[in-house]
């Protein structure tokens, strides 16, 4: 199956081509957890949502939803072209159980926190420094 020629029944987002929905489930190789829908998934309240800053410009990227998909592909909510080391589908940003986390997908290059590469989901907090590909952010929280 291609991408974009089924969707998934939970949140009729397209799906991959492994027939996998990317928005509520990760990779098994990455031996992600299990991720909730977008629907049944809360807004961060005004006051927690967060911002990306990237280090080399200084380009502001505010996180204010639930979830974001960081990577190369157009289909991601934050779209990172120039940056060859990043992956189709990078990484994820999500707020819940009230922490904004980070995981990486499965990408070839990984995701680094702190100049540590993740293994599983990581909290994310301000001021922590965030690299992908390489790109590198750090995280403000307003």
């Amino acid at each position: 199956m291609s991408e974009g020629t089924g969707l998934c029944p939970l949140c009729h987002e397209a799906l991959m081509e492994d027939g996998q929905c990317l928005y509520c489930t990760t990779f098994e190789a990455a031996e992600t957890k299990l991720l909730d829908a977008e629907g049944r998934r809360k807004a961060p309240p005004d006051g927690q949502t967060i911002t990306l800053v990237e280090s080399e410009n200084g380009t502001r990227f505010p996180v204010k939803t639930a979830r974001v998909r960081i990577g190369r592909d157009r289909s991601n909510q934050l779209i990172i072209r120039d940056d060859v080391y990043i992956s189709r589908h990078h990484s994820f940003i999500t707020f819940q159980e009230g922490h904004w986390w980070v995981e990486d997908l499965g990408s070839r290059n990984g995701t680094l926190l702190n100049d540590a590469h993740i293994l599983q989901r990581e909290m994310l907090s301000p001021g922590d420094k965030l690299t992908i590909g390489h790109t590198h952010f750090y995280v403000e929280q307003p």
